[in-house]
């Protein structure tokens, strides 16, 4: 069976469906553009939790659209950094007629859901950043941008700012001239957070800068506490972009950084992650880590007094409370054996973010 063809209609996924023999739908998260998003478990381990984004009839029907779904597989599963979502596969369950997405099923919060109570630092701003654009200087790297990114598209991890990872790579661009995504060469992303390029601004081309802006804005926003205002109608976006944001708000040590990203023309602004990593080392602040509260310590007990620590064991405890932040490419991406991208014989993909536990795409 070809990657084209199903033994019957598609339809509807429903919790409890089993997909391929290795993946079952255990419940709904979130409706998106491309398809539906649900919870999902490895059958074979139960401990394996992922997300499952099912794409929508229309598009699993459409042959162009499943030649770029295989060779956007061949990208986004070789996406390996711990400031990315992980994909699993992309595949079609012949027996319901569907095409979906699997990826790592990332517990925590969305960056958006929380904007209102996030208090960061200069400097635990600065570590995100650079976090990120460790992340997604990875996936430039491999050939295809994101487009999207903004709030919605960060998780948090048990909702810690230095655990954030970039989802929903389901739009992401090829970098080689002339190719398209399953959205096409056409407008992707929300007016809120695109780039002037993406409204038509400076030739339309869409590139590694082109993150780097949306990037920016995501930033400006955790500081605003709020979504940025940069859309409205088209027209009213374009001018937003040309005039540029409010950086009023933006702490002294972190605004060279973001003006530097918000540039409205793609010339002038920071082309590249590894560009803006070199500007957060170049800011003169150290980007340290978030700070976690720590645990209420339980009541103590009359007992005897402990005995005191060895040197050895101290060390061993410090070193363990180390936190690593923008730590490199990640072991290599797991392709699930046999199933790889099988789509001849009904392979795997995923839908990026579902992946988290409240709020997806």
């Amino acid at each position: 069976m070809t990657a084209g063809q199903m033994t019957s209609e598609p339809r509807d996924v429903r919790e409890g469906d089993v997909l391929n023999h290795l993946y079952q739908v255990r419940r709904f998260i979130a409706r998106g553009g491309m398809g539906q998003v649900f919870e999902g478990v490895n059958i074979n381990n139960e401990d394996e939790r992922v997300a499952i984004k099912v794409i929508l009839p229309h598009l699993a029907r459409d042959p162009n659209v499943l030649a770029m779904f295989r060779k956007e597989a061949r990208t986004l599963t070789r996406l390996s950094h711990p400031a990315l979502v992980q994909y699993r596969t992309l595949a079609m369950e012949p027996q319901l007629g569907v095409f979906y997405i699997v990826t790592e099923y990332i517990d925590g919060r969305n960056l958006s859901d929380v904007l209102s109570t996030i208090e960061a630092s200069p400097a635990q701003l600065l570590a995100l950043i650079r976090t990120l654009a460790e992340g997604l200087a990875v996936a430039h790297s491999l050939g295809a941008i994101h487009r999207d990114i903004s709030p919605d598209n960060i998780m948090l991890e048990g909702g810690r700012l230095e655990r954030a990872k970039v989802i929903d790579f389901g739009i992401a661009k090829d970098l080689d001239a002339g190719s398209q995504t399953i959205v096409g060469d056409g407008f992707a992303g929300k007016l809120n957070y695109v780039a002037p390029e993406q409204l038509g601004d400076f030739g339309r081309q869409v590139g590694s800068w082109t993150d780097v802006y949306s990037l920016g804005l995501t930033i400006l926003a955790l500081i605003n506490k709020r979504d940025v205002n940069m859309g409205g109608s088209l027209v009213d976006a374009v001018d937003k972009r040309r005039a540029g944001p409010d950086l009023t708000p933006v702490p002294a040590e972190v605004r060279p950084v973001l003006e530097a990203m918000l540039r409205p023309n793609p010339a002038d602004r920071l082309r590249t992650m590894e560009d803006v990593i070199a500007a957060v080392g170049a800011s003169g602040t150290s980007a340290a880590p978030v700070a976690q509260p720590a645990p209420t310590p339980p009541p103590a007990k009359a007992k005897a007094p402990p005995k005191p620590k060895s040197a050895a064991t101290e060390g061993g405890e410090a070193n363990q409370r180390k936190v690593l932040i923008g730590a490199g490419v990640a072991a290599a991406v797991v392709l699930l054996g046999g199933l790889g991208y099988v789509f001849s014989s009904g392979g795997d993909e995923a839908a990026e973010v579902a992946t988290q536990g409240s709020g997806g795409r």
